[in-house]
């Protein structure tokens, strides 16, 4: 459950950049997702 709200800095882009807009924090989920997709 934590893993929704806390994502490890692995990257760049978002080291510790926070999303003002609706539309990066989507950008930021989708890639989260596709991370954890990848690891699985």
């Amino acid at each position: 459950m934590l893993r929704t709200k806390r994502t490890p800095p692995h990257r760049g882009d978002v080291s510790g950049t926070l999303p003002a807009s609706p539309v990066a924090s989507a950008v930021h989920h989708r890639n989260a997702r596709m991370k954890e997709a990848r690891v699985k």
